[in-house]
């Protein structure tokens, strides 16, 4: 994986971390990730305003993998 696409990895951990209300599953919040992605680019992951700095658009199954592999995430 590119050092970039693992900097988007981790903001958009962040960004599911916001989106996991106990309701959504997991291909729901990767989706909801990548409509946002498709709809502001990357600024839609990153914390800041303005340019997201060095970041590469992860695809769906990196999303996937990342949210798989996550230790601490508890969904219903």
């Amino acid at each position: 994986m590119d050092p970039l696409q693992t900097a988007a990895l981790a903001h958009a951990l962040d960004r599911a971390a916001e989106l996991a209300d106990g309701r959504r599953t997991v291909a729901e919040i990767v989706e909801e990730l990548l409509h946002r992605m498709d709809a502001q680019g990357l600024d839609a992951l990153s914390p800041h305003q303005g340019h997201p700095g060095a970041m590469a658009r992860p695809r769906r199954h990196e999303l996937h993998a990342a949210l798989n592999r996550h230790r601490g995430l508890r969904l219903r």
